[in-house]
């Protein structure tokens, strides 16, 4: 007996699309930093994220930067 298979219909999100956007983002602003300025970048977007995690974890809401 042969199993059918069911495909998704395509979805509008595209993971890949959005991961390459970011990326050209993040490029944008690091572009012409130093070694030492792109340490303070990396260290300030992660505290950024580490709260966004922590507020969303106590049911605050997030702002867009």
């Amino acid at each position: 007996m042969m199993k059918t298979i069911r495909l998704k219909a395509k979805s509008r999100f595209d993971c890949v699309a959005m991961k390459r956007r970011g990326a050209a983002r993040v490029y944008r602003q690091i572009q012409g930093m130093t070694v030492p300025e792109e340490v303070a970048y990396w260290a300030e977007r992660t505290a950024i994220m580490k709260n966004r995690r922590h507020g969303l974890s106590r049911g605050v809401k997030r702002e867009r930067s």
